[in-house]
């Protein structure tokens, strides 16, 4: 009774020192995502004014385009 005790004890603790390990690769392999994920973010990031001057592009474009489909017709 007792070897199978003791039997059941080790099996349990190799199988809790696994998991504790796996726990922590995760952790580890969740930070490096982690930087990544901000290292992209920073790369893709738009300031107000970037966004602002785009706008105002974006309608220029279109005002152009919409004057010269204008002339066209005439």
């Amino acid at each position: 009774m007792v070897e199978v005790t003791s039997i059941i004890i080790g099996l349990l603790t190799i199988l809790l020192i696994g998991t504790l390990w796996m726990s922590y690769l995760m952790y580890v392999r969740l930070r490096q995502l982690q930087e990544e994920v901000e290292e992209l973010r920073s790369q893709v990031e738009m300031t107000d004014d970037e966004l602002d001057r785009l706008e105002s592009s974006i309608k220029n474009i279109k005002d152009d385009s919409l004057s010269e489909g204008a002339e066209q017709r005439r």
